[in-house]
């Protein structure tokens, strides 16, 4: 699933976390607070960034499917991403 950077307000300068595939920030999307994550291909060879690419979409479709469970005031909300 990809979006329209326009329709993503970010609230951090900084991620909150970061790994060596991408790094993870706080926006605000359809009106909630999400996590947002940004691959860096950069240090991707030229030879290898086709099938990085396909394998990023693949961990998105993936995400795309998991259910989330958060708890806040002994209420569990249940969210599909």
């Amino acid at each position: 699933m990809e979006i329209d950077d326009r329709n993503v307000k970010w609230h951090e300068d900084s991620p909150f976390a970061q790994g060596s595939f991408g790094a993870v920030y706080r926006v605000k999307f359809e009106g909630k607070i999400v996590a947002a994550k940004v691959k860096s291909l950069r240090d991707v060879p030229p030879n290898l960034l086709e099938s990085a690419k396909k394998e990023y979409k693949k961990e998105v479709a993936l995400m795309g499917e998991v259910r989330l469970v958060g708890e806040r005031g002994g209420e569990a909300k249940h969210n599909t991403i």
